[in-house]
């Protein structure tokens, strides 16, 4: 039986900033506080309409220090060359974001902390969220270009990203364009695949012929995921740049 892979699950691996950037801190879950945890990462990325949520990170913070927090951000953002970006519309009493992204617009991050307290304790819950610029999946070359440094990178937070994907793009003509040099080593595998509860169909070009292949995709509230085997992506390594 062949071993499926569920490519969004994927989506707390591999960030980014690899290290953890707010070492000193409990790592908590997003259930533990959920109505904040949802305030955080909807109300305030209507703020930052231009990116994605890869994966999301939540702490205790022990106190208000948002300058220390900030730079700890900074620093983690130093690795992948991430600089502070103006975030308009915050207002007094609220919570407080900062964002980070490459020179390049490819990779991103966002700091939020909660204005009050959590618990009893006075912890307010800081959020790290990893991003990726929804720019990325609407252009041909930079889909291949992030896709395949993702895959050198063993990036799979990156990948996940790519390949989950909100109603309103997957039918965009240039991301499937950008995803057809990656499908086309892998017919075999998606005609045999079986997809839950819908598929997408895409026009590929099959023995010198133009033909309609149904992705192996996973619809949820959110948009698709693709279920594909394990090796299903081995040959994307050889995306041409």
């Amino acid at each position: 039986m062949k071993k499926i892979l569920l490519l969004l699950a994927l989506t707390s691996v591999a960030a980014p900033a690899a290290e953890n950037p707010f070492p000193d801190l409990a790592e908590v879950a997003a259930d533990s506080h959920a109505e904040v945890a949802n305030r955080i990462e909807y109300q305030n990325l209507v703020l930052l309409p231009a990116y994605t949520v890869v994966a999301r990170h939540y702490y205790l913070a022990p106190n208000h220090s948002w300058v220390t927090y900030a730079k700890q951000g900074d620093r983690a953002a130093h690795a992948w060359h991430g600089r502070r970006q103006a975030v308009s519309g915050r207002k007094a009493g609220i919570d407080l974001i900062e964002l980070w992204a490459d020179r390049d617009n490819l990779t991103a991050a966002a700091l939020v902390i909660s204005e009050a307290p959590v618990d009893n304790q006075g912890n307010h819950l800081l959020a790290w969220l990893e991003l990726l610029p929804t720019q990325v999946r609407q252009d041909r070359s930079a889909t291949l270009r992030i896709m395949t440094q993702a895959l050198r990178q063993g990036d799979s937070a990156r990948l996940a990203a790519l390949m989950h994907v909100p109603d309103d793009v997957i039918h965009k003509t240039a991301w499937r364009e950008a995803l057809q040099p990656c499908l086309h080593a892998h017919l075999p595998q998606i005609r045999a695949s079986h997809p839950q509860r819908r598929g997408i169909k895409i026009r590929m070009n099959v023995d010198g012929k133009k033909r309609s292949i149904t992705l192996p995709l996973q619809k949820d509230d959110d948009g698709y995921a693709f279920v594909l085997d394990t090796a299903a992506f081995s040959q994307c390594q050889n995306l041409p740049l």
